[in-house]
């Protein structure tokens, strides 16, 4: 009788050692597996694991999100993409769906583009950088605040510490969900303009109209007295922020405004 129930005692005790030891196993894998990861390796399209409370989440490069199973074999499945599986090898995630993700960024896809000094609003004054840091872009703004930064898409970026405002990357521009924006180049409004000076609506010399700079932007008049912020929109337009948006082709001596209207630097009549 004591040796059975030394043996069942023995039993209990290896099966629970066995519980022990796979929810350690567990524990290891689901550490393991947090972080980010990078869909076919490209720096570009960003996906992460976190651990929430209901377990393992995992995110996409669209910001998709799903809860994931880890089965104890090396294997995760996304409950909320179809079931989807994915082999854990190392630092790699093969998924059933012929894509996979990676710990490490391809060393073929070339440093961000992102990278370097931008303007907010085109402003020397007010100087945002994005940087790299440990293998992720970093933003700053012109108040020195930072925040990670990544790609959601080829033209847009999310800023994840700044409540996840994206921003649409249009060449050598990011225009920010708040509606503020960064360039590459000053704004020439800080300069000199070569727009500032007198201007003829409808080359008529009795309907003056004026560009000057105020505290580093620029500001026109119509001939009517009415005014307006005014901002480079690329090196040959300007938009007017305060009459609707309105954009100028600028060519040469002459603003050609697109509700039809233009102004001359000299008076035809």
């Amino acid at each position: 009788m004591k040796s059975a129930k030394f043996l069942v005692l023995l039993a209990i005790g290896l099966l629970l050692s066995c519980c022990v030891l796979i929810s350690d196993a567990s524990s290891a894998y689901r550490s393991h597996l947090e972080g980010t990861w990078y869909l076919g390796g490209d720096r570009n399209k960003v996906t992460r694991i976190v651990s929430t409370r209901d377990g393992l989440e995992a995110r996409n490069e669209h910001g998709q999100t799903t809860r994931l199973e880890y089965d104890g074999r090396g294997r995760v499945r996304a409950l909320d993409w179809g079931g989807t599986t994915g082999e854990i090898r190392g630092d790699r995630i093969e998924w059933s769906n012929n894509t996979y993700w990676t710990r490490t960024r391809n060393q073929t896809v070339e440093p961000s583009r992102l990278e370097g000094t931008w303007y907010s609003g085109g402003d020397r004054n007010r100087v945002a950088r994005i940087v790299e840091r440990r293998g992720e872009l970093e933003a700053r703004n012109e108040r020195g605040q930072t925040s990670r930064l990544e790609y959601d898409g080829p033209r847009r970026v999310r800023a994840l510490d700044w409540g996840g405002t994206t921003g649409e990357i249009r060449g050598d521009r990011i225009e920010w969900a708040n509606n503020t924006y960064w360039t590459r180049a000053r704004n020439p409004t800080v300069e000199t303009s070569r727009l500032e000076g007198t201007w003829y609506s409808g080359g008529d010399r009795n309907r003056v109209a004026r560009i000057v700079e105020r505290r580093g932007e620029l500001e026109a008049r119509n001939e009517r007295g009415q005014t307006s912020r005014l901002e480079y929109d690329g090196p040959r337009r300007v938009r007017a922020l305060d009459w609707g948006g309105t954009t100028g082709e600028i060519r040469g001596d002459r603003i050609e405004w697109a509700n039809n209207t233009y102004w001359t630097r000299r008076p035809n009549r």
